[in-house]
């Protein structure tokens, strides 16, 4: 089943936490892959915070078979996506461990008025090695959702980087963004901070 919260009185708060991945601290910083049989985060509710920007506030999201973190149904509006690693774990030098979600980085299902990531940069979601697109917002109910600053399919804001295209170690298996159906979307601004690095994805940036 999905490993994180339904609900209850908002603000509900999810940060921290390994969700589907660990370090195995025995195999000298490998990564422990322990995937939710669905979705590694599900928000069916308004007002959630998954992840944050202060140290340790973000969550590790990898390995599920579904979907890092859904956000689904009409009722699921105003929730705020920061700071999270989707799709890997970094270890103690700060390498990055891959562990893709079989489903997308992020989906948004139905939801109104969401933020994904934010214009600083600790705001930003690193999202990769996903099979599915790096982030989803789907429906004719996903009003005004804002996807801003975050990291798609590679692990710097500097592009060219060191992967070449669709690197195994960066890029998610589909799209980078998908918005389907979603009226007013944002995806970045005209202001460089809120710019989304989308690069190394097998489809579409």
């Amino acid at each position: 089943s999905d490993s994180s919260s339904r609900g209850g009185v908002p603000p509900t708060v999810i940060e921290g936490n390994n969700v589907g991945v660990a370090l195995d601290t025995f195999a000298m910083g490998g990564i422990i892959r322990s995937g939710n049989v669905l979705s590694g985060v599900l928000a069916k509710t308004s007002g959630v915070k998954i992840g944050g920007m202060g140290a340790g506030a973000g969550n590790s999201i990898g390995a599920n078979v579904g979907s890092g973190i859904k956000i689904e149904g009409p009722a699921a509006q105003m929730i705020e996506v920061m700071g999270n690693m989707v799709g890997g774990i970094r270890d103690s030098s700060g390498q990055i461990l891959p562990g893709g979600n079989g489903g997308d980085g992020v989906n948004v299902g139905g939801g109104a008025g969401n933020k994904i990531g934010g214009n600083v940069a600790a705001a930003a979601n690193m999202i990769v090695n996903n099979a599915g697109n790096g982030v989803t917002v789907t429906g004719a109910s996903a009003t005004d959702n804002e996807v801003h600053g975050n990291l798609i399919g590679t692990t710097t804001a500097t592009i060219p980087d060191d992967f070449p295209l669709g690197a195994a170690t960066t890029g998610n298996g589909q799209d980078g963004i998908v918005v389907r159906d979603a009226p007013r979307p944002q995806i970045g601004r005209a202001d460089t901070s809120y710019r989304n690095v989308v690069a190394h994805n097998a489809g579409n940036g």
